[in-house]
């Protein structure tokens, strides 16, 4: 994480530079996600649940169905890890949201955080996921 940390950072130097030569907050942080590529605007999600849902390529519905089906429930773990970690909700906040109990929503950031460790898609999505996030596009 702390990549995303520089990165954020670095960011935010960039916006202020921009906002003393005169721009709009707007159109200082549309310029710095498009030029570092942090959120596509052409195929931008509007809700964390879809942006999940449409990595992992199942059907929103899907998402909080009982089942075990493997992308399913991977796709659920992730979205109760990005809950967790860049909203800074509880455990019983996400269990509530999710139908689960909140030892599986421990259970489920734990997970996740395995898969960053040992999955190259996750290393990846995780980060962006949180990013977009806590930009406030998700």
């Amino acid at each position: 994480m702390e990549t995303l940390e520089l990165e954020l950072q670095q960011a935010q130097l960039d916006i202020e530079a921009m906002l003393i030569m005169g721009a709009t907050p707007a159109e200082v942080a549309l310029k710095m996600i498009q030029t570092r590529g942090m959120v596509s605007t052409t195929d931008k999600p509007k809700t964390l649940k879809k942006a999940v849902c449409d990595e992992f390529k199942i059907s929103e519905n899907l998402l909080f169905v009982k089942t075990r089906k493997r992308e399913i429930s991977n796709a659920r773990q992730v979205y109760a890890y990005v809950l967790v970690k860049a909203r800074g909700m509880s455990d019983k906040e996400v269990g509530r949201i999710c139908g689960l109990d909140r030892t599986t929503v421990i259970y489920c950031v734990k997970t996740v955080e395995g898969f960053c460790e040992t999955e190259k898609k996750y290393r990846e999505l995780i980060p962006r996921l949180v990013k977009d996030v806590e930009l406030g596009f998700l």
